[in-house]
């Protein structure tokens, strides 16, 4: 059993139980654990908390070894879980200390998640095992959005999704005395289905309407007149600016896939093996399409029978209305149904050489893919296409141990040569504006270490540092405003150079313990894209400080933790032109107590 309280109105409760049914053949295990937290953010205007989290997790297992069948073994696991939470955006003119965001419709987010899934393992004889596991997941996710993030009530965006997803996996293991490895197939089905919509309000700048104008009206007008018109009829629409839409969508889509897969190592001598596998993997995608957009404030539109005596005005305001009522209705429909299919081969190769029984060297080079398909613009209410994108990964890693295992030296350098990079791009600083497409080509490389460390029986100790560096080699694409925008040379979003970690744990021999460790980040690029936001805001550099001190004993442990314990201010995503922020988490101070018997 554990229970955890917390600063921020957290607290955790958990419980887990288990043990044999029958004999040695029949076991059980069921847990179940709950949480919630107020968060650290106000809604002044709702009085509510913002980024709230309230979660329920139930999981039961149930493990069959029939000693009459001694080569077969059975487990089956049930998952159920249930989270609801708001959003962690608050007003960039707030402060670390005082956060808040006042708007008038409560933010939301809901995932209730069902998995069942049964594992079946057979042993053929001392070399062959055959195994089998069959999945079933059950997931329905909703949010309610304030889509202005004010307290007016003139956007307000929802989405309902549900998802069915089977999968089943077929392994044959095998193990000589110089060739081990793994032969098998996969197979997954997904049935999704996805209505999201709301009401939404875009200006006249965003729909389009001054190039409208001027292009409607520069035959009938001298140059000279033309602009001042523009700006007159602009004046008269300002009470429809911004003109507010109602949105429905609906967005199904199945996706089924097949692959095939072998992974084996081979020793070639005592010290060197050799490392092979490959998979095919083909995807099929089915997706259907369709909208319903109207114009909720049409009544605040000018009537052109009020400027009949101002002609060509009338007209002008006739054509006007007309165009934003076509814009909606091109908008509104369905699109045909369309299909798609996705395949790849992935090999993979390499080595490891084991230069003494401590210190052992590798090289891998593999092939990586992630398929194509259709997503949704929220903001825009359209479905997007994006390719599927390849990377080849090339990794050279040690692994060591000193000092009798004292003391643990690993590294990993790597390259990834990326074709078709799929990157969440946003076409307009509308927090829902956003899109997926794919860079030509990129690359990123680097390397991460890490050390572990006991001096002494009482003390461990851990460091480690990774690097990376990220950059789109090519990549253009076109904003929602019609530009084109070229990102070659630029490095990813969220990806800081630098990470580092370290830390310490102390345990006396009655019981008493201390932690203390700390980690690192460089600062980030923010967005993908500055040039849709004026600026090229960056993630703070940061870092964080966490400890714990406790007591265990035989069945029960006291933890008294605290989280960012030096209280570092920082920011997860800057203001992105938006008057929007996500303040990293303040210091938490909390307990928790573990009962175990």
């Amino acid at each position: 059993a554990r229970i955890r309280i917390a600063d921020y109105d957290f607290q955790e409760y958990a419980v887990a139980v288990g043990g044999p049914i029958a004999g040695d053949e029949l076991a059980f295990r069921i847990s179940g654990s709950t949480s919630e937290s107020g968060g650290f953010n106000d809604n002044p205007f709702l009085d509510s908390d913002i980024d709230f989290r309230d979660r329920t997790t139930l999981r039961g297992k149930l493990l069959w070894e029939p000693s009459a069948i001694p080569e077969f073994r059975a487990l089956l696991s049930l998952t159920y879980d249930d989270f609801y939470y708001g959003t962690d955006l608050v007003a960039a003119s707030s402060t670390f200390d005082e956060r808040e965001l006042a708007f008038d419709t409560k933010t939301w987010e809901s995932s209730i998640t069902k998995i069942a899934t049964l594992e079946l393992e057979y042993g053929l004889n001392d070399n062959w095992t055959l195994a089998s596991i069959t999945s079933y997941n059950e997931s329905d996710y909703e949010y309610l959005y304030d889509g202005d993030y004010t307290v007016l009530p003139v956007s307000e965006v929802y989405d309902v999704e549900t998802q069915e997803t089977l999968t089943q996996e077929i392994q044959a293991r095998f193990e000589y005395d110089r060739l081990s490895g793994i032969v098998g197939a996969y197979y997954y089905d997904r049935d999704e289905e996805e209505y999201y919509g709301g009401n939404r309000q875009l200006s006249l700048e965003a729909l389009g309407v001054p190039d409208l104008l001027r292009a409607y009206l520069s035959p009938l007008l001298p140059p000279a007149q033309l602009e001042p018109t523009v700006q007159q009829v602009l004046g008269i629409y300002a009470p429809a600016d911004p003109v507010l839409l109602d949105t429905f969508t609906n967005d199904p889509a199945k996706v089924t896939n097949y692959a095939i897969f072998g992974d084996v190592r081979y020793d070639l001598t005592e010290r060197l093996t050799l490392h092979l596998g490959a998979r095919y993997d083909s995807e099929e995608q089915e997706n259907d399409f369709s909208s319903d957009i109207s114009v909720v404030n049409a009544d605040v539109l000018p009537n052109p029978a009020d400027y009949a005596a101002l002609a060509p005005l009338d007209q002008i305001i006739f054509a006007l209305n007309s165009q934003l009522f076509a814009l909606a209705d091109e908008a509104s429909g369905a699109a045909p149904p369309s299909s798609s299919e996705f395949d790849a081969f992935l090999p993979k190769a390499g080595f490891t050489y084991e230069w003494t029984d401590d210190l052992s060297t590798s090289f891998i080079v593999q092939k990586a893919y992630r398929s194509g398909g259709v997503g949704a613009n929220i903001a825009r209410a359209r479905s997007f296409t994006f390719d599927p994108e390849y990377a080849w990964n090339y990794e050279f890693s040690l692994r060591s141990e000193w000092l009798d295992g004292r003391l643990t030296a690993n590294a990993n350098i790597f390259y990834l040569d990326w074709t078709d990079q799929q990157i969440a791009i946003q076409l307009s600083g509308g927090q829902f504006d956003t899109e997926v497409a794919n860079a030509g080509s990129s690359h990123l490389y680097g390397f991460e270490t890490e050390l572990t460390y006991r001096p002494t029986s009482n003390l461990d100790l851990f460091a480690g540092i990774g690097h990376v560096q990220t950059e789109f080699d090519e990549f253009t694409y076109t904003t929602g405003q019609g530009v084109e925008v070229d990102l070659s040379g630029r490095e990813f979003a969220d990806a800081p150079n630098w990470t580092l970690s370290g830390g310490a744990t102390w345990r006396s021999n009655n019981g008493l313990f201390a932690h203390i460790d700390a980690n690192h980040a460089s600062e980030a690029n923010a967005v993908v894209d500055p040039n849709v936001f004026g600026a090229d805001p960056e993630k703070d550099e940061r870092t964080l400080v966490n400890a714990i001190v406790g007591y265990e004993a035989d069945s029960w442990a006291l933890r008294i933790y605290a989280n960012n314990l030096l209280e570092e201010e920082y920011t997860v995503r800057p203001d992105l032109a938006d008057g929007l922020t996500i303040y990293g988490a303040p210091r938490v101070v909390g307990m928790r107590l573990d009962f175990d018997y």
